[in-house]
């Protein structure tokens, strides 16, 4: 783990902050409707971490990004490691929008390829899901993170949060930038044309200034990243971008 930056509060939040309260309507998904892929497949990358590459094309992640883009960001910001919070500073907006949420958890086949893999069974077993209770959804209490060169949101754990689907059990992010154009859909400029370095989702094994890195997982455009949160969470930190926008969407996958 970077030198002063240990693992400190959550970075949940069961509420959404607006960007500019009265801005706009705090929707991201105007305008943006989302195709169904083939063959998504949940992958493991790490314990208790799995990617599912392709949930977006190129253009559904752009339209994402001009749509937050026009509304605004407000800055997340924290008094730093000193204070017990994690290092933090990057742009967010927050959005509640459940029509969205629904969309990409059943129209693109996300649904599908996470119930089709191990990752139930690996929670229940973990100590989470009991009781039968299977992944259900998206939490609709969205957040998009803006990261521009040098910004940064240092160690943090993630809590868990009661929603009225359930209560979450893994953290979602979804990459809105990021990669080089790979897998079809076209290079879009700012989205997918590799301009973006750095910036990568890295996880330690413990919450001190030594802890070891155990796997990383680079912003790829379309690509989900779901983890164990909550007491199971492992520290994990967005490293500083070196050139280039990061732009990702959190939410966080429910159980019932």
């Amino acid at each position: 783990m970077p030198r002063g930056g240990n693992a400190a509060a959550s970075s949940s939040s069961p509420a959404p902050a607006p960007a500019e309260p009265g801005a706009a309507p705090a929707s991201i998904s105007r305008g943006v409707k989302l195709s169904r892929k083939k063959h998504l497949v949940a992958t493991e990358v790490g314990e208790c971490a799995w990617i599912v590459r392709g949930v977006l094309s190129p253009k559904e992640a752009s339209r994402l990004v001009s749509s937050a883009d026009a509304r605004g960001y407000a800055r997340a910001t924290s008094r730093g490691p000193k204070h017990g919070e994690a290092r933090r500073d990057h742009g967010r907006a927050g959005y509640d929008d459940d029509a969205f949420a629904v969309a990409l958890w059943r129209d693109t086949g996300l649904a599908e390829a996470v119930d089709a893999s191990p990752i139930a069974d690996l929670v229940a077993a973990r100590g989470g899901g009991g009781g039968g209770r299977r992944p259900a959804g998206l939490n609709p209490s969205l957040r998009v993170y803006k990261y521009a060169p040098g910004e940064v949101f240092g160690a943090h754990f993630d809590d868990s949060a009661d929603t009225a689907l359930g209560r979450t059990e893994l953290t979602f992010l979804l990459y809105l930038t990021g990669g080089g154009g790979g897998g079809g859909g076209g290079v879009i400029p700012g989205i997918n044309d590799g301009t973006l370095h750095g910036g990568d989702t890295v996880f330690y094994r413990g919450a001190h200034d030594d802890a070891k890195e155990t796997h990383r997982v680079k912003a790829v455009c379309g690509t989900a990243l779901m983890f164990r949160h909550g007491a199971a969470c492992a520290p994990h930190a967005s490293e500083a971008v070196q050139r280039g926008i990061k732009i990702v969407l959190r939410s966080d996958v429910v159980f019932n």
